[in-house]
């Protein structure tokens, strides 16, 4: 097995090295020079157009690649030739094969960058794919991007990647941070700027600010002032002709991506490659749960639980999983009689217990093999979240007796296997925890005796509002923004629509991936080929479960907004009711109205359009940060227009625990967040780092989620919104609470633990 190779991070921001052998011998065009030779050329006068255009010039008409990406900090790219060797093979065939040191040259790039590798590294492979093709074709083996599909081109860059002994950062701003608190700084020092405009405030759209300067140049022309237009003629001229000149070092029929580059087109995206059909969908082969919530018409689904195993044996654990009667998404019911849903997730290391080769678990992602704690910098789960304070799950089975001393919790890398337990009881009325503490006895019983330990039970428990919908322990409606799953071909997705891969693997996604092919892995050595194939065999229609333990502080909320609603209304002379405020920060009502009206009947309906200074729904508000509903238009191909990427979607199946307070006022209660999605690190990932920071509402990472975001180390927690309409729009400024215990300043909710599960 190869060592795996990482990125490191800290504060949010990652590292990248790469290294690659530079091709031997001469190119094959116009002149005599070498790959190596080349490669330093295109360089320098790359970097001399963007020199010119920093440092030069007074405006910008045309925007860079590397800014319209908003998440490059900064990046570097040149040549190691100071005696470096490699081993090289001659020989083959007939002839012995021999090898021998070669002194070779090396291309390097390093960068750094805000979030998390694969959602980064698919940014890179479309707009600056054809850049990097322009000087990384000159070395050996490599993977172009334009003329190859995502998932080929990052192993490609995983395979040379380098790791970083040590890595720092001397801040965790991001990109856009960086945007907006420039354009914070300018507005704020016009005369005349009100506190209302800095609320409305957002970052400026790069290409949006060099479309103003070429359309102030035409309106100049049509003044009569051609000197505007003129210079952003000169200024394309310019770099036309220094690529032009380029292009002498390129054949003609050199591939598409570096024409492209040169001669300023924008070549087709994977033009060649034949897109690959979806395989037939058969729900049999899906568990239960994902494609829809699990239910009996008629019968609530009140109770659940969560068993974390560990496997002692492997064909005792596999003869268990088969022994379980799991539900799957074919099923009209339950996976019994007695109304219990059983599914069943692995981590990585449970799926090597399991039997699967490490050679093959090594195909799964890369976030799925690390886990969630290893990855925390990323997600934003820093000081009260971070790993080293979670509340570990109890080592509560068998049950402890009265005389017994508390054992020690379970550590999550004990955990092999999650067996997810719903029950849906015949009525109200049903003794339902006696059902559920005798099936997980049941079940725990039929591992015991092959092998597998049951190590802690984590139940769970729904609450219902008077109109029988779910509901969290803060009031507010739950699971109303899910999207709908396509599980057949369509013309195109509605907006509330995902294409099959976004949840299960195997199948075209929304972010541009086709259905995996036989040939998937072609460029790797046949060994490999034949494990990646093996890998993308068994994750076929499964999917990647997130599980986060989630406490809610109902006395918290409750209290803060009953006082903080009172002093707003006392001292800016309004009226706003507790409601109002919890609104406020959710961004819906309790009923699950939405603050901006959605279109007709559905309250999922709606996009924030005609919101767009956040004045109806705050830009920080918990709804508008996790799904931004920015709008992208559908490409014949799967392929987005580069600035309409499409919002990451996950599907949650989240139950409650805990009883509320009414009826247990000491114990603890909450979320057991849970989602499906076919790619953690960019959809789950990505959605919590917006909960934590992350810009995606295109204001600052320090205005992140009332509810769950992490606090600052020092100062206050500010959440501002906007009142009122017209002349009569006042700011209100209210500061969160960070809670009595410094150890874990987050008032509303905290994080218990956390795993990724497949």
């Amino acid at each position: 097995m190869a060592r795996d190779i990482t990125s490191k991070n800290i504060d949010g921001i990652t590292d990248l090295v790469v290294i690659a052998p530079i091709r031997e011998g001469f190119i094959n065009a116009y002149e005599n020079i070498t790959y190596a030779t080349r490669l330093r050329i295109v360089a320098e006068a790359l970097h001399r157009i963007r020199v010119s255009a920093r440092e030069h010039e007074f405006t910008l008409p045309f925007s860079d690649t590397t800014e319209r990406i908003l998440t490059l900090l900064d990046f570097r790219v040149g040549v190691l030739d100071k005696d470096l060797f490699k081993l090289s093979a001659k020989g083959g065939g007939n002839a012995p094969v021999t090898h021998e040191l070669k002194s070779t040259r090396y291309l390097y790039l390093t960068a750094t960058f805000d979030g998390a590798w694969e959602p980064y590294m698919r940014l890179i492979w479309k707009p600056l794919g054809s850049f990097l093709d322009l000087l990384f074709c000159n070395c050996e083996g490599y993977v172009t991007a334009g003329d190859h599909d995502f998932p080929t081109y990052a192993r490609w860059v995983r395979d040379h990647q380098m790791d970083s002994a040590i890595f720092y950062s001397t801040t965790g701003l991001t990109v856009k941070d960086a945007l907006y608190l420039n354009r914070l700084d300018r507005l704020q020092r016009e005369p005349g700027t009100t506190e209302l405009d800095v609320v409305r405030m957002t970052m400026p759209d790069p290409e949006k600010v060099a479309e103003a300067v070429r359309i102030a140049a035409t309106a100049a022309a049509a003044a009569a002032d051609p000197r505007p237009m003129f210079k952003i003629h000169e200024l394309a001229l310019e770099a036309l002709t220094v690529l032009f000149r380029l292009a002498d070092f390129y054949p003609p029929e050199w591939y598409q991506s570096a024409k492209a580059m040169l001669t300023a087109k924008t070549a087709p995206m994977v033009s060649a490659m034949p897109i690959p059909a979806d395989p037939a969908f058969v729900a049999s082969e899906v568990q239960g749960g994902m494609l829809h919530t699990q239910r009996i018409e008629g019968r609530p689904m009140q109770q659940g639980a969560l068993l974390l195993m560990t496997i002692a044996n492997t064909e005792g654990a596999r003869d268990f999983v088969e022994s379980l009667a799991l539900h799957f998404a074919d099923g009209d019911g339950a996976s019994d009689d007695r109304g219990f849903f059983r599914t069943v997730a692995f981590t990585a290391e449970g799926l090597e217990r399991m039997g699967v080769e490490p050679e093959v678990v090594d195909g799964f992602p890369k976030e799925f093999r690390e886990g969630m704690a290893m990855r925390s910098g990323l997600l934003g789960d820093m000081r009260e979240n971070h790993p080293r304070r979670w509340q570990l799950p109890a080592r509560n089975w068998p049950p402890l007796r009265p005389d017994e001393a508390p054992r020690p919790p379970v550590e999550l890398s004990e955990i092999d296997i999650v067996i997810q337990l719903r029950h849906a009881s015949e009525s109200a009325d049903d003794d339902q925890a006696a059902a559920l503490t005798a099936e997980i006895a049941r079940i725990a019983a039929v591992a015991e005796a092959s092998g597998v330990a049951l190590a802690a039970v984590e139940t769970m428990e729904n609450i219902y509002d008077p109109q029988k919908r779910t509901s969290d322990h803060f009031g507010f409606r739950d699971g109303i923004s899910q999207p709908d799953v396509m599980t057949a071909p369509a013309a195109g997705p509605k907006d509330n629509q995902v294409r099959l891969g976004e949840l299960l693997c195997g199948y075209a996604n929304d972010k541009g991936d086709y259905a995996a092919g036989p040939n998937d892995g072609a460029e790797q050595p046949e060994w490999r080929q034949e494990k990646l194939q093996q890998a993308a065999q068994l994750q076929k229609d499964g999917s990647y479960l997130v599980i986060r333990k989630l406490e809610q502080h109902d006395d918290v909320f409750e209290a803060f907004l009953n006082n903080e609603s009172a002093r707003i209304s006392k001292e800016l002379g309004i009226t706003m009711t507790a409601d109002d405020l919890g609104a406020k920060l959710v961004g819906r009502s309790r009923d699950g109205t939405a603050l901006v009206q959605p279109a007709g009947a559905d309250q999922n309906g709606f996009k924030y359009k005609d919101d767009a200074k956040g004045s109806k729904c705050p830009f920080a508000a918990h709804i508008r940060r996790t799904n931004p509903r920015k709008p992208f238009q559908e490409s014949p191909n799967l392929r987005k227009p580069f600035q309409e990427r499409p919002n990451p979607r996950i599907v949650r199946r989240g139950m409650s625990f805990g009883k509320p307070r009414t009826l247990d006022p000491t114990g603890k209660r909450g979320l057991m967040f849970m989602c499906y999605n076919s790619s953690i690190a960019e959809q789950f990932e990505t959605i919590q780092r917006w909960i934590n920071g992350g810009n995606s509402t295109d204001v600052s990472s320090g205005q992140n989620d009332p509810l769950m975001g992490v606090a600052p180390k020092t100062g206050d927690r500010v959440f501002r919104f906007e009142v009122g309409e017209g002349p009569d729009a006042k700011v209100v400024r209210v500061s969160l609470p960070r809670g009595a215990n410094p150890e874990k300043p987050q008032a509303f909710v905290s994080l218990h633990w956390g795993m990724y599960l497949f």
